[in-house]
C-alpha cells in the first residue's frame, strides 16, 4: 500500500522545506553537537535582547526577512528530535569530507551560489567516493532550495525553469547514487540513537521521489486555489519532466488534492444532515453545497484529467446530493420552481451517465410539477390553487346511430392571486358597463314602442339580447382576450387540442 504524505518518513514537507529548515534558520552546520546548539541558542537570545538580527553573521542562503525569536526557538527545539534532525540534515549542505575549510560553503556565505555550484560541479567531475557524493548531494540541495526560493518570490521565468531542471537532474542522481546513501547510513551510526535506525534511511531513499513530487504538487494546488491555471500546468509539466516516474507523480497529485476532495465529501455530508433534519431547508442546503463546492471542484479540474476517478467521484457526489436535497425540499414544500433551478445547476456537474440519467429523470418530473406551480398568465408568480381557471373540454366523440357519446374533463390552468384579482376586477367592470347599456337599451325600446315605432323597438330588443350574451361571454372569464387565448398554449391543454379535444362541456347540438 502506498504511503501517504502524513505517514511519510519525511513528515509534513512542502514548498517551505528549506525556509523552515532549522539549520538555515539558526545558521548551524549539520554536524553541530548538542553543545553547539545550546551555545547558539544562548547567543541568539542575547542578540535578540540587544536588538540585533539573528542573521547578522554571514549566513548560507539567508532568509529575508530574518527569522524572529519564536522561529529560532522552534528550530532549536526541532533539532533535539533525532529523526526530524536527520531529515533536516539531508535537506541541507553537507561539509566536505575530512573537515577543514570548505570553499563552496564559504562562497555561499559570501552570497555567491553560482561559485559554490561551480566548485561542487568540478569536485564531482574530478573526484570519486565520498567527495563526489557530498558534492552531488549539495548540488541537488542548492538548486532545489534556490528553485523554491524563486517560487516563494513569484519568479516563474527562465531562471526558475533552469533551477528546477538542475534540481531534478541532481536529485535523480542522488536517488541512484549508493555512495550518498552510504554516507547517510554512516551518519545514523554516528548519531547512535535507538530512535533512528538504518531502516529510516531505507525509507528515505524509497520515498524520496514521491516526497519531491509532493512539493511541486502542493505548489500546483496552491496555484489552482488562486485560479492560476498557467502556474498549475507549469508545475505539472515540471513533475512530468522530472522523470521520477508516473506512479510518483500520480501519488503526489492525489495526495495534494485529497484535502479538497475530503472537504467536498464533508460538505455533502453536511447537506445530507441538514436536509434529513428539516426537508424544508433542502434548497438552502443544496445551494450552500453548490456554492461552497465550486472552488474545490475547480481545483480538482485544474489538477486532474477529466477521466480521473477522483474528479468524477467528487463531481458526481455534489450533483447527487444537490439532487437529493432538492427533491426532498420539493416534495415537502411544493416549490418546484426553485427545485427545477437547482437541478438545472446540478446537471452539468454530473460526470457519469448513471448520475446524469437520474438528474434528467427528476428534471422531467419536476418540469411537470412546475407547469402547475407557476401562474400561466403572468409567468412570474407562484400559482394559487384556489385561483386556478377551470377549462372544460370534451373529446373522443363517437356517433352510434342516433346516439352520440363523448368524454369530458376539466383542466385546471394555474393562476396566481394577483392575476385572479385583475381578471375579477375586469369582469366586474365589463358587467357594469354591459348592465348599464342593457338598461339604457330597454328604456329606449319602451320609448320606441310608446312613440309608435314597434319595428325599431323589436330590432333594438334583439340587438340588446345579443349584446347581453356577448358581454356575458367576455365578463365570464374576466381576462383580456389575449390572455384568454393563451389558455390554448398551456401545455396540458395544447396536448388535448392536438389530440382532437375541444373547449366546452359537450359537442354542439347535443342534450
Amino acid at each position: 500500500m502506498a504511503t501517504t504524505t502524513a505517514e511519510s518518513v519525511f513528515g509534513e514537507t512542502g514548498p517551505d522545506l528549506y525556509r523552515d529548515n532549522p539549520f538555515r534558520i539558526t545558521g548551524l552546520p549539520v554536524r553541530a553537537t548538542a553543545r553547539d546548539i545550546r551555545r547558539r541558542a544562548d547567543r541568539l537570545r542575547v542578540m535578540e535582547r540587544l536588538g540585533m538580527e539573528a542573521g547578522a553573521d554571514p549566513q548560507i542562503l539567508p532568509l529575508d526577512p530574518p527569522p524572529d525569536e519564536s522561529a529560532v526557538e522552534e528550530a532549536m527545539q526541532r533539532l533535539r528530535d533525532p529523526r526530524r534532525r536527520l531529515v533536516d540534515e539531508f535537506f541541507w549542505f553537507w561539509p566536505a569530507p575530512g573537515g577543514g575549510s570548505d570553499e563552496a560553503l564559504d562562497a555561499l556565505r559570501r552570497g555567491d551560489p553560482e561559485a559554490a555550484a561551480g566548485i561542487w560541479s568540478r569536485v564531482r567531475q574530478t573526484s570519486a567516493g565520498n567527495a563526489a557524493a557530498v558534492a552531488l548531494h549539495n548540488l541537488a540541495v542548492l538548486a532545489h532550495a534556490r528553485a523554491l526560493d524563486a517560487e516563494h518570490h513569484g519568479d516563474d521565468g527562465q531562471v526558475g525553469a533552469r533551477l528546477w531542471g538542475q534540481a531534478f537532474e541532481h536529485w535523480r542522481a542522488v536517488w541512484h547514487d549508493d555512495d550518498v546513501w552510504d554516507l547517510l547510513d554512516d551518519r545514523v551510526r554516528e548519531l547512535a540513537d535507538p530512535r533512528v535506525t538504518l531502516a529510516v534511511t531505507r525509507r528515505m531513499r524509497a520515498e524520496l521521489a514521491a516526497m519531491l513530487m509532493s512539493i511541486n504538487a502542493r505548489l500546483a494546488v496552491r496555484a489552482a486555489r488562486a485560479g492560476d491555471g498557467g502556474a498549475v500546468q507549469r508545475q505539472l509539466s515540471l513533475m512530468i519532466r522530472s522523470m521520477f516516474g508516473g506512479p510518483a507523480v500520480d501519488k503526489a497529485v492525489a495526495d495534494a488534492v485529497e484535502p479538497d476532495a475530503a472537504r467536498i465529501r464533508a460538505l455533502c455530508q453536511t447537506a445530507e444532515r441538514v436536509t434529513e433534519a428539516d426537508p424544508e431547508k433542502g434548497a438552502e442546503a443544496a445551494r450552500d453545497l453548490l456554492e461552497r463546492s465550486e472552488p474545490l471542484l475547480d481545483v480538482l479540474e485544474l489538477m486532474l484529467p477529466g477521466d480521473d476517478t477522483l474528479l468524477q467521484g467528487a463531481s458526481d457526489d455534489v450533483a447527487t446530493w444537490v439532487m437529493r436535497c432538492t427533491v426532498a425540499y420539493g416534495n415537502k414544500t411544493g416549490d418546484w420552481i426553485t427545485a427545477q433551478s437547482l437541478l438545472q445547476e446540478a446537471r452539468p456537474l454530473a460526470a457519469t451517465d448513471p448520475v446524469r440519467s437520474r438528474i434528467d429523470a427528476n428534471l422531467a418530473t419536476v418540469g411537470e410539477n412546475v407547469v402547475y406551480a407557476r401562474c400561466h398568465f403572468c409567468k412570474r408568480n407562484p400559482a394559487d390553487p384556489s385561483s386556478s381557471v377551470e377549462q372544460k373540454m370534451y373529446g373522443d366523440v363517437q356517433h352510434m346511430g342516433y346516439r352520440i357519446n363523448w368524454r369530458t374533463l376539466t383542466v385546471n390552468i394555474p393562476r396566481c392571486t394577483v392575476c385572479k384579482q385583475q381578471h375579477d376586477q375586469r369582469g366586474r367592470r365589463v358587467w357594469g358597463i354591459g348592465c348599464t347599456g342593457n338598461l339604457l337599451a330597454l328604456a329606449l325600446v319602451v320609448v320606441l314602442f310608446a312613440t309608435g315605432s314597434p319595428g325599431w323597438a323589436i330590432l333594438l330588443a334583439i340587438a340588446d339580447v345579443i349584446a347581453f350574451f356577448f358581454v356575458a361571454g367576455i365578463a365570464g372569464p374576466g381576462m383580456p382576450t389575449g390572455q384568454f387565448a393563451t389558455i390554448r398554449e398551456f401545455e396540458p391543454v395544447s396536448r388535448m387540442l392536438a389530440a382532437g379535444w375541444k373547449f366546452g362541456e359537450k359537442p354542439p347540438n347535443t342534450n
